[in-house]
């Protein structure tokens, strides 16, 4: 419960944490966002070229699964990789002033958290393409992203 607590209080911070991840990302980015959905679009294009057509693996929805695997992999290995380098990139910060450690790692995986959401956009073209129809429990898995983005938000 202290844990909690703890958390409660310092949730501004965490905020400032990923937006300053998202701004340092995107800085003298000419791209910028669009880099988020062009690079998906592309190495989706790539490994179902690669897989579906030179292997002869897939069908016409082949690259629908292709993308849904390569997002949730990007994911967690730039989430895992940025969780693990935080703690060492932030050692002045954390010397200086008392703040949780767990704040780093947390607000690294929210900004790469912020980026897939951003990346997922893509999906939707797509699963017009491949005929794939929204059913009901297709937007069970928008709920995590609706939640996890407003209940971060910084309170008034």
């Amino acid at each position: 419960m202290r844990h909690l607590k703890t958390f409660w209080k310092r949730r501004e911070l965490l905020w400032e944490l990923v937006k300053r991840g998202i701004k340092l990302k995107y800085r003298k980015s000419y791209l910028g966002i669009i880099w988020s959905l062009l690079e998906p679009i592309l190495s989706t294009i790539v490994l179902t070229i690669v897989f579906g057509t030179l292997l002869g693996r897939g069908g016409r929805d082949f690259p629908l699964y292709v993308l849904c695997g390569r997002l949730l992999y990007s994911f967690f290995a730039s989430s895992t990789k940025s969780a693990a380098r935080s703690i060492r990139m932030n050692a002045p910060m954390i010397k200086k002033v008392y703040i949780p450690k767990y704040l780093y790692p947390l607000s690294s995986i929210i900004f790469n958290y912020i980026i897939t959401s951003i990346s997922l956009l893509v999906l939707i073209p797509l699963c017009v393409y491949c005929r794939v129809y929204p059913r009901l429990h297709m937007f069970y898995a928008i709920l995590p992203l609706c939640d996890l983005n407003l209940s971060f938000a910084p309170c008034s």
